[in-house]
C-alpha cells in the first residue's frame, strides 16, 4: 500500500478531494462549514498533517539522482 500512496500521489488525491468538495458544497450536498472537516478526515486518512501543509510540502525526489 505505501508504494501505492506516494507522496505525490497523496498530493495529487487530496487536491482533487478539495475541489470535490468545494463543487459538492456548491451543489448544497454538504453545508460550508462541513468542508474543512471533510478536508480533516481527508488528511488523517491520507497520513497528512494538515490541509495547508499537505499541499505547500511533501518529500520530493532529489534534483539530483547521484545525490539520492
Amino acid at each position: 500500500m505505501k508504494q501505492i500512496l506516494t507522496p505525490e500521489v497523496r498530493t495529487w488525491l487530496y487536491g482533487v478531494i478539495s475541489a470535490a468538495l468545494a463543487i459538492i458544497a456548491a451543489y448544497g450536498l454538504i453545508s460550508a462549514d462541513e468542508v474543512p472537516l471533510w478536508l480533516t478526515l481527508a488528511a488523517a486518512l491520507l497520513g497528512l498533517t494538515g490541509s495547508t501543509v499537505a499541499t505547500a510540502y511533501r518529500p520530493t525526489k532529489h534534483p539530483d539522482p547521484d545525490l539520492e
